[in-house]
């Protein structure tokens, strides 16, 4: 199986599974005080109110040119314990007198998110990244895993938004990795749906 495939097949594999949680449905049969049976339906498992997007935006110019565009799409299952997916795209040039390199990088992965204080929060990632490498002659794609442990902080802005501050490091480490430094800090904003 090729690597873009492998990435396909996990992240329809996680999405496919997040969605047939929320398409769950348990209808329940009770007897009433009269005697009679009626059908009462309890309420879904999913809840909308729990779901949140957000994620980060990154722009850098000059010789080393970076945009990055990182969605995320979670799912709070109470209070403290929430998981959702995560895409990463990242355009990447390079450009000097006597070096150019420009590349796509492309991937995602899905990640857990535990609130342990007020806005204190453990965080673990599973992340997959397929980038162009020169190393190798003629260059080829290859993917890389990442396994980021950390946490961070989160800071309410107003209603469902917040700003998140993380701190990661990546356990999986190798000199393919695109994160120039090892542990890397992100920056984005959540809001609740």
């Amino acid at each position: 199986m090729k690597p873009q495939e492998k990435l396909i097949a996990i992240l329809l594999f996680a999405f496919l599974l997040f969605s047939t949680t929320c398409l769950a449905q348990d209808d329940d049969y009770r007897t009433s005080p009269d005697s009679a049976t009626k059908q009462v339906k309890k309420s879904s498992r999913f809840d909308w109110k729990k779901v949140y997007m957000g994620g980060g935006l990154g722009l850098q110019f000059g010789s080393t040119t970076v945009v990055d565009i990182s969605p995320i799409l979670g799912y709070r299952f109470n209070e403290n314990l929430s998981a959702g997916l995560g895409l990463t795209y990242l355009y990447y040039k390079v450009s000097s007198r006597n070096y150019n390199y420009q590349t796509n990088v492309y991937g995602g992965g899905p990640f857990v998110r535990y609130v342990f204080a007020k806005n204190l929060f453990a965080h673990v990632e599973y992340q997959i990244l397929n980038a162009e490498y020169y190393e190798f002659y003629p260059p080829e794609r290859q993917d890389v895993h990442y396994f980021w442990v950390g946490g961070g902080f989160r800071q309410q802005l107003g209603g469902n938004a917040y700003l998140v501050l993380m701190g990661l490091y990546d356990l999986n480490y190798s000199h393919l990795s695109i994160y120039p430094t090892n542990p890397i800090l992100r920056v984005g904003v959540v809001v609740g749906l």
